[in-house]
C-alpha cells in the first residue's frame, strides 16, 4: 500500500490550518525493494519526516556505501524544498536535513558495542525529538542550554528535537524491552552528557 488520496487529503487540510505534520517510517522495510509509495508525493505537505539511514538511502536510490549525507540532503531538497528530513544514524546520532544542507547533527550520548535491545530504539526517538521542537529545552537537570518554546529560530528547534531524540533512543537500547522506560534522572543524566 501507498500513501493514497486520503492520506493526502489529511496531509493538505492539516497544512492548509497551519498543522505541523510529521511522518516516521520507523521501523520500516520494503519487502518489495521499490521503496515508492507515494511517500515523495506527499513529501510537499509534510514538516518533519524522520527516516533511519537505511530508509533514507534506499527511498533516495543511493547506494549505502557511496552515498553521503549532503547527496541525500539534496536528493529530499528537490523532492520538496518546504520539509525537513530528518535522518536518524543509529549510535553515530541523527541529522536535521533542510534546505538542500545538513542543517543540524547530534551525537548520541553514549555509544555502545552491544546494546541490550534495540527494540523501539526508533520510535522512542521520535517521541523525543518532538518532545524537542513543541516544548524547546536542551536541558537536563543542570539547567544548561535551556532554549524557550516561544523561540521561533527553527535551528534551536531542530537541535532541541535532535537532542531529545538521541537521548531517549539511547535511553531505549539500554534496557531489555521497549516498554521500560527511563527515569527522569536517566534522561537527565543522557541530556547533560550531549551538553
Amino acid at each position: 500500500a501507498g500513501c493514497g488520496d486520503e492520506a493526502k487529503g489529511t496531509a493538505a487540510a492539516a497544512t492548509a490550518t497551519g498543522t505541523t505534520t510529521t511522518v516516521s517510517l520507523v521501523p520500516q522495510h520494503d519487502a518489495t525493494e521499490e521503496w515508492d509509495g507515494g511517500l515523495l508525493d506527499l513529501l510537499p505537505l509534510i514538516d518533519y519526516l524522520i527516516l533511519s539511514e537505511l530508509e533514507a538511502r534506499c527511498i533516495a536510490r543511493r547506494d549505502s556505501d557511496s552515498a553521503s549525507i549532503e547527496e541525500l540532503a539534496a536528493f529530499f531538497h528537490e523532492k520538496s524544498c518546504t520539509t525537513c528530513v530528518v535522518v536518524t544514524l543509529g549510535s553515530r546520532g541523527a541529522v536535521a536535513l533542510k534546505d538542500g544542507k545538513i542543517a543540524h547533527t547530534q551525537k548520541a550520548p553514549m555509544t555502545f558495542e552491544d546494546p541490550v535491545d534495540p527494540t523501539g530504539a526508533g520510535d522512542a526517538f521520535v517521541s523525543g525529538f518532538l518532545h524537542g521542537i513543541y516544548h524547546g529545552t536542551t536541558t537536563g537537570s543542570t539547567g544548561r542550554g535551556s532554549v524557550s518554546s516561544g523561540d521561533d529560530d527553527e535551528g534551536t528547534l531542530l537541535a532541541s528535537g535532535l537532542l531529545h531524540g538521541c537521548v531517549l533512543g539511547t535511553s531505549c537500547v539500554m534496557r531489555q524491552g521497549a516498554s521500560v522506560p527511563a527515569s527522569k534522572d536517566e534522561i537527565d543524566a543522557l541530556v547533560d552528557a550531549c551538553t
